[in-house]
């Protein structure tokens, strides 16, 4: 990247990096937080800002880019639906995987298979299915980019390639057993269709939003959302509430360091905004 700034100069996106450098210098001298970390939080800012800068500069690369990404999540997605369809026919051989022993304290339980990845076997409602994770760490990491691949579609993919790249990202999510993705995408159909420029909205959108309000009653009502990490997100977002709390100005604005709900609360935080805002503090994020 660095290589390719120098042939493409992007003056806009160079300024950044002195910034940087002088947020995370500040983060080291005040020592809150080890100089490995810092360095490691701070390849990835710079990367991130050489490579939209590259993108934003070299058409031809972002094409390219973009192609390798769809054909990549074509064939994720394909490989999702296989795995889903192989578990639940018995075609597909899936061996047990402890986490814990290749990572120890990770207790996650999956099946895998050394082409398709891993499977994480859940009961729902009685049901027995298996959540594809592929090879993401979890399910509902693999389920937020085939969501984003449907969003995307329409501006990345050309319009041959649109309705079955939609498709396949959306059969690949649903495969991931994500209630986060499917009651997001129910809900996005019913705010999509709200606004569409027609007189049957207004008969259809009513009963819709009432038939979405039924919905999430249900799966609260029968205790679907126990089969989900809901619970334990919402104790981890509880904990960050209180970290902010015990917050000064500094740790407001440079972080408390990485790792430091592990060590107030023995767990981490799940949600990648608040966990920047607490470890890395409000200028970072």
């Amino acid at each position: 990247l660095l290589i390719l700034t120098f042939q493409y100069p992007f003056t806009k996106w160079i300024i950044l990096l002195p910034v940087v450098f002088m947020i995370f210098g500040s983060i080291v001298i005040s020592g809150a937080d080890t100089v490995l970390k810092v360095v490691s939080s701070l390849n990835k800012i710079i990367f991130f800002i050489l490579a939209i800068g590259l993108l934003c500069r070299s058409r031809k690369i972002l094409k390219t880019c973009i192609n390798i990404w769809i054909k990549l999540w074509v064939f994720l997605g394909v490989m999702a639906i296989l795995s889903s369809l192989g578990y639940a026919t018995g075609l597909i051989h899936f061996s047990p995987l402890e986490f814990s022993e290749i990572t120890p304290g990770l207790y996650y339980f999956y099946l895998s298979n050394s082409i398709f990845g891993n499977l994480n076997p859940r009961t729902i409602l009685d049901i027995q299915v298996g959540r594809v994770a592929g090879y993401a760490y979890e399910p509902g990491q693999l389920a937020f980019f085939f969501g984003f691949n449907i969003l995307i579609a329409r501006s990345w993919v050309n319009e041959k390639q649109l309705k079955f790249f939609t498709w396949v990202n959306f059969m690949a999510g649903l495969a991931t057993f994500s209630m986060t993705f499917l009651s997001f995408f129910v809900f996005f159909f019913l705010v999509n269709f709200s606004f569409v420029d027609n007189k049957s909205r207004y008969i259809m959108a009513p009963p819709l939003f009432l038939c979405f309000a039924w919905f999430l009653y249900y799966i609260i009502d029968v205790g679907a959302l126990g089969f989900t990490s809901a619970e334990d997100r919402f104790i981890r977002l509880v904990l960050a509430g209180d970290i902010i709390k015990d917050n000064t100005w500094f740790t407001t604005l440079f972080g408390n360091g990485i790792g430091v709900a592990v060590k107030r609360g023995e767990m981490g935080l799940s949600s990648a905004p608040v966990n920047i805002l607490v470890e890395r503090g409000a200028i970072v994020l």
